[in-house]
């Protein structure tokens, strides 16, 4: 980025981001984003990094949750990276959760019919 930082505009930001990422990676381009937003908080500025047009350039790196509908997943594309990275991780770590629990739930109903077989031979 060339000019003085507080010039930057949403879309000389987004063609950053987007020549950034491939040699930087999306973990220290969203470092370098957050340092630029606090520059503009602190002195008050509008913060182009927010724009939607750097934010969809970000999430778009990142799988949206699973079993969001298309709406939903449009409103998360325009989240800030962060933010988007957390819900995402998050949702990911429920749905393993409850699969976890659907096999061990499995498990349970696999073993009992078993015992109830095993009980009715002997029986």
């Amino acid at each position: 980025m060339q000019q003085a930082w507080h010039q930057l505009t949403p879309l000389q930001i987004r063609d950053w981001v987007r020549a950034q990422i491939p040699l930087l990676g999306i973990e220290k381009v969203a470092d370098e984003l957050a340092k630029l937003s606090d520059k503009f908080s602190e002195i008050g500025l509008a913060d182009p990094t927010m724009s939607v047009l750097v934010t969809q350039e970000m999430t778009r790196h990142l799988q949206p949750p699973k079993g969001w509908d298309r709406e939903h997943v449009e409103m998360w594309k325009r989240l800030p990276y962060p933010v988007a990275a957390y819900v995402s991780n998050l949702r990911a770590k429920d749905h393993f959760a409850v699969r976890r629990l659907q096999n061990l739930s499995a498990v349970i109903k696999r073993l009992k019919e078993e015992n109830h077989a095993r009980s009715q031979t002997a029986a």
